[in-house]
């Protein structure tokens, strides 16, 4: 729900004498209440507050398959599967600028240890080193917070064995093989990504859900996970997280604005230089009539964009997670808003410091428009739940 709010002109008259005092009283007491809070009092017409549930926009589903003596004789679907804090948080420190903010969610892994550090790297030297899938026998009710399996029995590297997409989704289908050794009950299942931290080798729970699966021995068992990806976000920010994070491939081919098929690379460019580092923009266009498509890859309606980084803020509790992306964008007079974008910067894996890469990964047709003179905070409010 969009939600416009406007001052008065004596009212935006009586906020700057209270901005100048606000700003007095920061120096004087030490705190930074700064450009912020100033130019949010004295410049700001509007304030548009976009909230996206990821529930919707990320989804994972369980199909698993049963055969015994080369015959399959079941199969077992669970929809919605519940995502970890972790698997949102890998989101959210690469992919939706915590990581160009210095101040990263913290990531639990399996044994416990915390860290506090962006895993995503680059090609040359990629910390993700791919998922698994875990089955086992504990019990137990999968939680948010979880960072391992109750008790895991067999785990096996997935496979990305199709990718689907069209004007509004994108699929993408990950599998692994197991062949049971000997009888069991199949209570939990769970999906897991590998990482390399230092010289050792650790494991992140993104999924954790409960099943249950008589299995005999020499059964085969197929666990496919299927993620589904919608608005607000773009085909470019899909084929990140699935080739980047779920497969493990290390690569992945996108559009960039000038519609260039590029290969991102977070860490280290190909000219070994590094001067390219990722940042995040955001912008509004004037689309007299806007519509969310995962293609959405230029910004050839763009009227304004933020002269600095978006302010990016976190939180989270024991059943949701949030990231509040916060942008000032001026609008000059008769310019009118109806979507607003995010874009990432970044460089290629073979690109030289001079060609950044800028990628839609966020696109929102707004409810109201928004028109200038003036300058417009802009509030786009992500979070997840286990509630659903």
């Amino acid at each position: 729900m969009l939600k416009v709010y406007s001052t008065s002109r004596q009212y935006r008259r009586n906020l700057l004498v209270l901005s100048i005092i606000l700003v007095v009283m920061s120096a004087v007491v030490g705190y930074c209440i700064g450009w912020y809070t100033g130019s949010l009092v004295i410049n700001n017409k509007d304030t548009a507050e976009e909230t996206v549930k990821l529930n919707n926009a990320i989804t994972a589903s369980i199909e698993i398959e049963q055969y015994r003596d080369n015959k399959l004789i079941a199969v077992y679907k669970k929809e919605n599967d519940p995502l970890t804090r972790n698997f949102i948080a890998i989101i959210i420190n690469t992919f939706l600028a915590m990581k160009y903010q210095g101040t990263p969610v913290p990531i639990t892994f399996t044994d416990g240890t915390i860290l506090n550090d962006f895993i995503l790297d680059n090609a040359y030297n990629n910390k993700l080193k791919g998922t698994y899938i875990a089955i086992g026998n504990g019990t137990g009710t999968p939680s948010f917070t979880d960072y391992n399996m109750f008790n895991s029995v067999y785990m096996s590297r997935t496979v990305l064995t199709q990718e689907t997409h069209n004007m509004t989704h994108y699929i993408a289908v990950i599998e692994a093989y197991f062949i049971i050794d000997e009888d069991m009950n199949i209570t939990e299942v769970g999906l897991l990504l590998k990482t390399r931290i230092g010289s050792t080798y650790k494991y992140i729970l993104l999924a954790h859900d409960t099943v249950y699966i008589i299995a005999k021995t020499y059964d085969a068992i197929v666990v496919k996970y299927v993620f589904t990806f919608t608005k607000p976000f773009t085909y470019n920010f899909a084929v990140l997280i699935t080739r980047l994070v779920l497969s493990g491939l290390q690569y992945a081919y996108i559009v960039d604005i000038n519609r260039i098929t590029r290969c991102p690379d977070f860490g280290v460019d190909g000219a070994g230089d590094d001067l390219i580092k990722e940042d995040i923009l955001m912008w509004l266009g004037n689309n007299p009539s806007p519509l969310f498509t995962m293609y959405k890859y230029d910004v050839s309606t763009k009227i304004a964009e933020t002269s600095k980084t978006p302010r990016v803020t976190y939180g989270y509790n024991k059943t949701s997670i949030w990231v509040i992306i916060h942008g000032w964008i001026e609008l000059d007079a008769e310019e009118t808003a109806t979507e607003v974008g995010l874009l990432l910067k970044t460089d290629g894996v073979w690109d030289y410091s001079w060609y950044p890469a800028w990628i839609n990964i966020l696109y929102i047709p707004l409810d109201t428009t928004l028109t200038g003179p003036g300058i417009h905070g802009v509030k786009i409010i992500l979070y997840y739940s286990q509630e659903g």
